[in-house]
């Protein structure tokens, strides 16, 4: 496996690799979101089964002061609102990131196939008598896909789901 990602980034250009680190960054982001979005939870439950235990937590009972909640029923609704609208945010931004991988696959992918062909047209012309022409068609559509959306498009999602069932862990490990 390791084998195949380096041959990956040898094939692929600096440019796209500068897009990946970007794209990785964003990864962690969406993992860093997941592990917030998990961490709400426990919050949310003491407050709906035992509103008398979580009104004697420190730190909801400073955020309810924070809020200006009233009564205890009007914290609950400002806190669900407010899980409500983190869920909201974080789907947003995990579709963003999904998004945005998958724009990054389809321009990196036909940048490789345009430069693919211009080092084609750059060789002399015994090399395309040389050559069976469907092959370098073959190579210029089919392989430059096959690299992108077979090849760096999994590794992708892969990472992210990595990051993102790390981060659930590491929320578990630590909650």
């Amino acid at each position: 496996m390791k084998n195949h990602i380096t041959k990956y980034f040898v094939l692929i250009g600096g440019q796209t690799r500068k897009g990946l680190v970007v794209l990785f960054a964003l990864m962690l982001f969406t993992a860093a979101l997941e592990m917030v979005g998990i961490s709400l939870f426990l919050p949310l439950l003491q407050l709906l089964t035992t509103p008398e235990e979580a009104a004697e937590n420190l730190v909801l009972d400073t955020l309810k002061r924070l809020l200006g909640a009233e009564s205890q029923n009007q914290f609950i609704m400002y806190f669900c609102l407010f899980v409500l609208t983190f869920f909201i945010f974080k789907s947003l931004a995990l579709g963003f990131v999904i998004f945005l991988q998958n724009r990054f696959i389809a321009q990196h992918r036909a940048l490789y196939s345009q430069n693919l062909l211009r080092h084609y047209l750059d060789k002399p012309y015994i090399f395309h008598l040389q050559r069976n022409t469907t092959e370098l068609i073959r190579n210029i559509t089919v392989l430059a896909s096959r690299l992108f959306i077979n090849g760096l498009l999994p590794i992708l999602q892969f990472a992210m789901e990595l990051l993102i069932i790390t981060g659930i862990g590491v929320v578990l490990i630590l909650v």
